[in-house]
């Protein structure tokens, strides 16, 4: 269900038989895959008895999530949070869980496997039924010991926060999942000291904040504070200032000559339609083999500003100031989300950089049309990233003599 990226049986990691399912959740929304008893191969349930839940699951990134519906493929039966699947990654890993079918029970039994932002396989899925026997009865269970682990789900790899201009730092929010038994989550970023930012993690997961960190790009870590061991780290996080790129098709790039960074302390990163964060270096847009301005002015800004810089990619095709770049229209909407995607929603930008087209000149769309227009797009947007100071950068190709304005 959902809209998955990539949804397959595939042979290149298997934990048994031939093949395993893959399913791939990156730019797409909440999504993932469901059996229910009735459907395919049936899952023969009794009610009353008692059964295990069982499968292999190899995480490559993010987190997968499972849970057991009856009728309902929007909460467990039993009124259980999801089991979250994360860690360690790269490695199959086993999943089981008992239940007891409800006496009430009549049909429509559903296993549920849902993501966000992952890439996952599983294999080796099974229901069976348990059947006690008198012997040990009376002798306790062995619990399992379970490994501390720990998962940094956000920031990413090339996340960049937004410096507040007047200290020149900025907090790093922080999440992820994590098993055994943590006394309380602890990080830090570019080797600093370390800070508790969870103190009482519960049910898997943990979030917290780096607070006033200063402005520079490197290791963001973090760790069990009972047990150092258990630690994950995101090689480049950075905190300095993030552009977003608005406009037509000349932001995209037409040169022959794909530009590369050049020497800076920093890397530049760029967020664009797959909802990541990449190195700013070409070809980035289209998937061809078109240059562009972005590597060249990433470096420029952090060799001139010392400090690291991201872009937002939200210029569109075909799309005019006077309607899709004006409140509830597409390329407006879709600009809003991206920033909010891309920021993990405080909207905190340095600038929007505007590189429009030759679209208003195609609809023959008057100057002093186009001008409302534009001081109506800065307002809308001062108001929605919730900076009446938002600057804003306009740049314009060269005219050109060339008879089709198209060319120009």
């Amino acid at each position: 269900y959902g809209q998955p990226d990539l949804f397959q049986r595939r042979a290149d990691h298997t934990h048994e038989g031939g093949l395993s399912m893959y399913i791939e959740y990156i730019a797409s929304t909440r999504g993932g895959v469901q059996k229910e008893s009735t459907v395919g191969t049936p899952i023969s349930l009794e009610k009353g008895k008692t059964y295990l839940y069982d499968m292999w699951y190899f995480v490559q990134e993010g987190a997968i999530y499972t849970y057991l519906g009856i009728a309902n493929s929007n909460a467990d039966f039993e009124g259980k949070n999801p089991a979250i699947l994360a860690s360690p990654r790269g490695t199959w890993q086993r999943y089981q869980r008992e239940f007891t079918v409800p006496e009430d029970y009549q049909r429509d039994f559903r296993i549920m496997i849902t993501s966000v932002s992952a890439r996952a396989y599983i294999d080796s899925v099974g229901i069976y039924e348990i059947i006690y026997t008198d012997i040990d009865e009376e002798e306790p269970p062995i619990e399992e010991e379970i490994e501390n682990t720990i998962t940094l789900t956000y920031p990413t790899e090339g996340t960049i926060f937004q410096r507040n201009v007047l200290n020149n730092a900025s907090d790093i929010s922080l999440r992820g999942v994590y098993s055994g038994a943590p006394e309380r989550i602890e990080a830090r970023f570019l080797g600093g000291d370390w800070s508790v930012i969870d103190a009482n993690p519960r049910g898997g997961t943990f979030i917290g904040t780096l607070a006033n960190e200063p402005i520079g790009q490197g290791a963001l870590e973090v760790r069990f504070s009972n047990d150092v061991v258990a630690n994950d780290s995101v090689r480049s996080v950075g905190i300095g200032d993030i552009y977003a790129i608005v406009g037509g098709t000349s932001a995209f790039g037409t040169s022959a000559q794909l530009q590369v960074q050049d020497d800076s302390p920093f890397v530049s990163y760029i967020f664009d339609d797959t909802q990541t964060w990449k190195k700013t270096e070409d070809p980035m847009i289209f998937g061809g083999s078109v240059g562009s301005a972005w590597p060249l002015l990433g470096a420029q800004l952090q060799n001139s500003y010392q400090l690291p810089v991201g872009f937002i990619f939200a210029a569109t095709t075909s799309q005019s100031m006077t309607d899709q770049w004006q409140k509830n229209g597409t390329a407006y909407e879709q600009l809003i989300e991206k920033i909010g995607f891309a920021t993990d929603h405080t909207q905190h930008i340095a600038a929007i950089l505007w590189m429009g087209s030759e679209e208003e000149m195609v609809r023959n769309i008057s100057s002093s049309t186009l001008s409302r227009a534009f001081e109506q797009f800065i307002v809308n947007l001062r108001t929605d990233t919730n900076n009446p100071d938002l600057p804003f950068f306009i740049a314009q190709t060269g005219v050109v003599e060339e008879p089709n304005i198209r060319e120009q």
